[in-house]
């Protein structure tokens, strides 16, 4: 199956963070999935980095990037059709930050 993540999972799943559920961790770890990350997570931490919002995570932007290549996830490009559609990704009722471009939707890449 393929997953888009967003940037909250992909930062607690490279800093192996306790908070990241073991279902979440299950379906990262499985390499039978094909895990993606937006580019517009990239520029969130890039954002949040320069904001201090990061205070612990002290991994440079590119070295967060090669390290989600390293372990084979995919940094999905943001092309026209993504910016087009971005109104049919749902809303979910427990995520708390509704500005972030990226959210945790499962199967969002078909």
């Amino acid at each position: 199956m393929r997953y888009l993540i967003d940037t909250q999972i992909a930062i607690w799943a490279k800093e192996n963070n306790a908070r990241l559920k073991p279902s979440i961790r299950a379906i990262l770890e499985d390499l039978e999935n094909d895990i993606y990350v937006s580019a517009f997570s990239i520029q969130e931490i890039a954002i949040k980095h320069q904001l201090a919002k990061l205070p612990h995570f002290v991994v440079s932007v590119e070295n967060f990037a090669q390290t989600l290549l390293d372990d084979d996830f995919s940094i999905l490009a943001i092309s026209n059709a993504h910016l087009f559609n971005y109104h049919r990704i749902p809303f979910y009722d427990d995520h708390r930050d509704w500005a972030s471009p990226t959210r945790l939707t499962v199967s969002f890449c078909q």
